[in-house]
């Protein structure tokens, strides 16, 4: 009788166990087909609410917390670019209203010349620092790459009418006449057409 109750307990061990196994197994197998999308989801939500957290904080006139939210969001792994953009064009906008100018270029300069075709509150800070930091080579391939972006003549006309803004500051440090030197030079680039515009529009 005992012995049969042992073997009866041996018996549910071994099943027990069985399916502990088996369980295991499809664990490890959902995880090497979902784990990594749950993962990269996850990172995701985490650098989105970071993100907003960072937003609410700067319009609360708080920049100093809402700058560490946006680096904690960008921290993340896997973060979706167009996000990393947004924290990198809010970090850069905090730091440039700062006047912390060279810190701000190092955010602006990672971001695509077609993320700043929406964005020209942005880019006119941006623009701003570079004149500031007397980065003007920079500047000038700025608004032609940026320009060059635009998808047809209103945002063309658009994005010159902003840069108008700065006419003064372009001819004051000879940024029009490096753009000038630069269609002499670069007559055969893809980007001439775009820097023509820009010149017609600055050249006094």
């Amino acid at each position: 009788m005992e012995e049969n109750e042992e073997k009866q307990s041996s018996s549910v061990y071994w099943i027990m166990a069985g399916l502990v196994g088996v369980i295991g197994v499809l664990v490890l197998l959902l995880y090497a087909f979902f784990g990594a999308d749950v993962t990269r989801e996850l990172h995701q939500a985490g650098a989105l609410a970071a993100y907003e957290a960072g937003q609410q904080l700067e319009a609360r006139g708080r920049p100093e917390a809402a700058l560490q939210r946006y680096r904690q969001a960008l921290e993340e792994q896997g973060i979706e670019d167009t996000l990393r953009y947004r924290c990198l064009l809010a970090m850069g906008d905090v730091l440039a209203q700062q006047q912390r100018f060279a810190e701000a270029i190092e955010a602006y300069e990672v971001v695509p010349a077609a993320e700043y075709l929406h964005e020209t509150d942005s880019l006119s800070l941006y623009l701003h620092a570079l004149v500031y930091e007397q980065q003007f080579t920079v500047a000038l391939h700025t608004m032609i790459d940026t320009l060059d972006q635009a998808r047809d003549d209103m945002e063309s006309e658009r994005l010159i009418g902003m840069l108008l803004r700065f006419a003064d500051k372009f001819r004051e440090f000879g940024i029009v006449e490096r753009l000038h030197l630069w269609l002499t030079d670069n007559t055969d680039s893809p980007q001439h057409d775009a820097a023509q515009r820009l010149y017609e529009a600055l050249a006094p």
